[in-house]
């Protein structure tokens, strides 16, 4: 299996002797369409959500696997699996392009166990993608 992802600081690839041979690409929309292409937080997200599936459906084991198949890190894949622990009105603000907060900023929030400060502090102040 290959796994291509895309971070902040440049493109990743890992491959593993999976049993499948599915290949799966994160890759950021074009502009070209149109639309702005999503922030590097959406990417993120979408990409915590899809390691989440893969391991739900047991095409890959745990954390450390997806950690290695994608050539980061376990604290770094702690930090993006913890996206999923922001309010979903919040993830749906960050997938819609409708805020672009910093990925400092996202780890904090992510810290705040209940829903309704994570969206305060948000409407406080974390900045809206332009």
């Amino acid at each position: 299996m290959r796994l291509t992802a895309k971070f902040d600081g440049g493109t990743r690839e890992a491959q593993t002797a999976a049993t499948t041979t599915a290949t799966t690409t994160v890759r950021p929309r074009q502009e070209n369409d149109g639309e702005p292409a999503p922030s590097p937080a959406a990417r993120n997200l979408a990409l915590a959500h899809h390691i989440e599936r893969l391991i739900g459906r047991g095409v890959i084991a745990d954390y450390t696997q997806a950690a290695r198949m994608l050539g980061v890190s376990q604290p770094r894949m702690t930090h993006l699996m913890g996206l999923l622990l922001l309010a979903p009105a919040i993830q749906e603000a960050i997938l819609l392009c409708e805020t672009a907060p910093e990925d400092k900023e996202l780890r904090g929030l992510a810290r705040t166990a209940e829903w309704d400060a994570q969206e305060s502090w948000v409407r406080a102040g974390v900045r809206r993608a332009t």
